[in-house]
């Protein structure tokens, strides 16, 4: 089958036009991944804001006594 010049150059413009959809959409579908994920990034900085701003209960710390004895009593193996 041999093409006519009008048809090869319709043929051409159809191929460049399916090209440059499919470049939109890859483009729109980035585009759309790095929007969720910065909207994830600003959630979690939130959350890590908001624990860092927290005041930590203070827990009640047992002070140790000095170990008495000798060193086979203290660890006996």
């Amino acid at each position: 089958m041999i093409m006519g010049p009008s048809t090869l150059a319709e043929a051409i413009e159809a191929a460049m036009d399916v090209e440059a959809s499919q470049k939109v959409k890859a483009r729109k579908r980035d585009q759309a991944y790095m929007v969720n994920t910065m909207e994830e990034l600003r959630h979690e900085i939130h959350n890590l804001q908001m624990n860092q701003a927290k005041p930590k209960s203070a827990k009640q710390v047992t002070p140790a006594e000095p170990l008495q004895g000798t060193r086979n009593q203290i660890m006996p193996y």
